[in-house]
């Protein structure tokens, strides 16, 4: 997943640290073209929140809910 900078819409971000705990990992980001900072959170998805599907003849995987 893509994520934009709310600041200047930028899509380039570099980790600045990584946090892991024991059922998911927080990460720090900082964007690449002005400096603002996010946070993203990463776990372990379960097997019914995600499906693989084919699009333009390459399977991809995707979130059931999208």
């Amino acid at each position: 997943m893509r994520h934009n900078c709310k600041d200047c819409n930028a899509d380039n971000f570099r980790v600045i640290k990584t946090y892991p705990y024991e059922q998911f990992t927080l990460r720090h980001l900082k964007c690449n073209a002005c400096g603002s900072t996010i946070y993203t959170r990463e776990y372990i998805m379960s097997r019914e929140e995600y499906c693989w599907k084919t699009f333009k003849g390459k399977t991809r995987l995707s979130l059931k809910d999208q």
